[in-house]
């Protein structure tokens, strides 16, 4: 992995469920790739490695540290695209959720 890049671990297949104690979990998320590179490319990147692809997807991402909570929602070529792109390049790391809308 050069400086540049960004560790992506991607979950996908899975579905997002509050339960009585207002926790967030990732359920039935049986599947997970792991896509190394600049952040710019992991929409391309994700499209080409998911099997089903990314159209019909919800996409969420978090950084390592936060909690399921602190999840944010991710648009290809927006304002939550550009802070998830800064924060990748300052952590190394970030985590995707692709949810089936």
């Amino acid at each position: 992995m050069s400086h540049n890049e960004v560790c992506f671990n991607v979950y996908h297949g899975g579905y997002w469920v509050k339960d009585y104690n207002g926790e967030f979990a990732y359920l039935n998320g049986e599947e997970m790739i792991r896509i190394e590179c600049i952040p710019e490319d992991v929409f391309n990147r994700m499209s080409t490695e998911l099997r089903e692809g990314l159209y019909g997807q919800k996409i969420w991402y978090k950084l390592p540290y936060d909690d399921f909570k602190d999840r944010k929602s991710l648009s290809n070529e927006d304002v939550s695209f550009q802070k998830m792109c800064e924060a990748g390049k300052w952590t190394g790391f970030v985590d995707l959720y692709v949810v089936t809308s």
